[in-house]
């Protein structure tokens, strides 16, 4: 996994499972709402045939990675994954 763990980043706070790359795997998305607090932040781990989920695949964004401003978001990728 991309980063390090922080106290209340909140990672997992949302969960959304679904084949997001049409690959016939389902993929995770996680988000920890206060990741740079309180920015939020949404991870992208695709799914495998040999495991669950590949950690070493995985990809983290936050508002600014998309082309949001900084500073201007809380909770980025919460409704994301349906909360």
């Amino acid at each position: 996994m991309p980063g390090s763990l922080e106290p209340g980043d909140g990672f997992g706070s949302s969960l959304l499972a679904s084949d997001v790359n049409r690959d016939g795997h389902a993929d995770l998305t996680a988000v920890a709402d206060n990741e740079n607090d309180p920015e939020g932040a949404v991870w992208f781990l695709p799914g495998a045939s040999s495991t669950l989920y590949s950690t070493s695949a995985s990809t983290s964004f936050g508002p600014t990675r998309v082309g949001l401003p900084a500073g201007e978001y809380s909770a980025f990728g919460a409704d994301l994954a349906g909360q």
